[in-house]
Formats: C-alpha cells, sequence, structure tokens
C-alpha cells in the first residue's frame, strides 16, 4: 500500500497529466486509458511513476469528476474527459489567438463580440454577441 505522501504525489502528478490531456482537446473530450497516460509520462520521464502508481490512476480520475474539474464517460476505449467550466479555471485555460477570421473580437456597447472578415464572408456588418463560459476565456488582448 501506499503511504500517504505517495498517494498525494500520485495525485498531484495523474491529476495534472489528465487535466493537460483534457486542456489540450477542450472543447472535445479526450480518451484516457492507462497506457495512455503511460506513454505521455515516458515522454516526461515519469513513466516508472506511473507504473508504481497506476491504482491510483481510477480514484484520481473519480475524484475530479466529483469535484467538478472534468466530465467522464467510460467506453471500451478508456476514460472520455472534458474539462468543465471549473477545470479549465483551474488550468488558466485561455484561447490563443489565432489568423484569419478568428481573431476578430471586440467588446462594444458593455458587450463582448464577434464579427466576420469581410475578405473572406462578405461585408462584415453583422455582430454575433459572445455569451456564456466561453467569454471567460477570451484574452483582453484580443478585444478592441
Amino acid at each position: 500500500m501506499y503511504s500517504r505522501n505517495e498517494r498525494h504525489a500520485a495525485f498531484a502528478v495523474i491529476s495534472s497529466f489528465i487535466l493537460d490531456l483534457a486542456d489540450k482537446a477542450f472543447p472535445e473530450a479526450c480518451i484516457v486509458d492507462e497506457a495512455g497516460l503511460l506513454k505521455k509520462s515516458s515522454n516526461n520521464g515519469a513513466h516508472f511513476f506511473f507504473n508504481a502508481y497506476n491504482k491510483l490512476i481510477d480514484p484520481t480520475i473519480s475524484w475530479l469528476a466529483d469535484e467538478g474539474y472534468i466530465r467522464v464517460s467510460k467506453s471500451a476505449d478508456g476514460w472520455g474527459i472534458t474539462l468543465t467550466k471549473f477545470g479549465a479555471a483551474s488550468v488558466n485555460l485561455e484561447f490563443e489567438k489565432t489568423g484569419g477570421y478568428l481573431c476578430n473580437f471586440i467588446t462594444e456597447d458593455n458587450g463582448k463580440y464577434f464579427t466576420a472578415n469581410e475578405d473572406m464572408y462578405g461585408p462584415a456588418s453583422k455582430k454575433v454577441m459572445l455569451k456564456g463560459p466561453a467569454v471567460d476565456f477570451i484574452p483582453q488582448g484580443w478585444l478592441g
């Protein structure tokens, strides 16, 4: 059995790996399984760690789900994991600015809006007001 300190350290590492995978897939679900975590850990020099503490993967995923960091669905391939808004905030999820039509965000009239790029979709006369949790993830530098 693992000591208290070993369990805490294992939880910190396993939960970080899981949240990192979910962050990279957001807003889609990522499939997490023991083999995938072992592969990811071998890239970071933590392969031995996951071999030693693999019995703590399920309890860590359960805790992250119970506390609202992730949503989980179990399948034959492993766990389908999606970040919640709470989980996204915990990993400091922030959308990265892209080029083209995905960079036209403005602040106007106490709201945040997306406008289409004129040369891609015709006149840029229509604005779409942004609502919901995604607005929290738009970096301030994007908003004119």
